[in-house]
């Protein structure tokens, strides 16, 4: 959007060289994206028809000092969409779903089982997280590509026996995602800290999504990123939402929520509303109500 609003001419890079160089008024939105990634915008988006199956998720009138009441459900190969202006709650609703924070009241359910309010039991029940600062929360800087892949898993008898590591099983899980995930990196004992935003969001991506998870929490997935690690997020949410994981997508960004979601709520001054069929919204009613406000067609 910046480019065309500012720039006369715009050249682009990929993969190191200059993939095309023109003016501005000679080119359109779709075509720059076919340059940036290889592919337009219409396949990056493409429609998919998939059934949506009964609820994996759910919240029933969660309550904290900055939330509630919440409810809500997200059924299995759903994603639901979650709007809001930063500073909203959806932060801290993101961090109790997550059991990072405790909540005063309200109960949380997977699969009709009770979650117990802390991080190693709703990773038990099958909930991964996205975090909305992947350099805060979702590496550990200064520790290699390797270790961060595993980093939620160490306990695991995958990655250890009689309680010491095994560093040949932590190398070739590494190796095996830096291949799936097109990380780019020196590699496997590269420092996390070192990669570029959308290689770190890979690593987070590989590390939650290969878990085949019954629910994924995706806070700001794309914030920061360029198209191209944007599209990569979006695809393997999408391919997550194929194998019935249920998805709530948190994000500013209401082309995101539209083009990704099922159904959309809004979050304001903590409160979330009714989602809605996301064929049935338009961008003018979700962002009244981002501002606490509902437009004549909402009521």
């Amino acid at each position: 959007d910046e480019v065309f609003r500012i720039a006369d001419m715009v050249t682009v890079l990929r993969d190191g060289r200059v993939q095309s160089c023109r003016k501005v008024a000679d080119t359109t939105p779709d075509g720059l994206v076919m340059d940036i990634v290889g592919r337009g915008i219409e396949e990056m988006f493409p429609e998919s028809r998939h059934e949506i199956g009964d609820a994996v998720l759910e919240v029933k009138d969660l309550r904290s000092k900055s939330v509630g009441p919440v409810s809500f459900s997200v059924g299995g190969g759903e994603i639901l969409g979650l709007a809001g202006v930063s500073g909203n709650g959806q932060g801290a609703l993101a961090r109790i779903i997550s059991g990072l924070e405790l909540p005063r009241s309200g109960t949380m359910e997977i699969g009709e089982k009770r979650l117990k309010p802390a991080p190693r039991a709703v990773m038990r029940e099958g909930l991964v997280r996205i975090p909305e600062d992947r350099h805060r929360d979702g590496i550990v800087g200064e520790m290699t590509v390797a270790e961060n892949l595993v980093i939620e898993d160490v306990r695991s008898a995958d990655f250890q026996s009689f309680g010491f590591l095994d560093f040949s099983a932590i190398a070739r899980r590494a190796e095996e995602a830096i291949e799936a995930y097109d990380i780019r990196c020196p590699g496997a004992d590269a420092v996390a800290r070192l990669l570029s935003g959308g290689n770190i969001q890979k690593i987070i991506l590989a590390r939650t999504l290969d878990k085949e998870p019954k629910v994924a929490l995706a806070a700001q997935p794309t914030r920061g990123l360029d198209i191209g690690a944007t599209e990569d997020v979006h695809r393997r949410l999408f391919e997550a939402r194929a194998g019935g994981a249920a998805i709530l997508l948190i994000s500013e960004d209401l082309d995101e929520l539209f083009q990704m979601s099922d159904r959309i709520a809004v979050i304001h001054r903590g409160k979330v509303s009714l989602p809605q069929e996301t064929a049935t919204l338009n961008r003018s009613q979700v962002g009244l109500m981002m501002a606490g406000q509902e437009s004549e067609e909402a009521a």
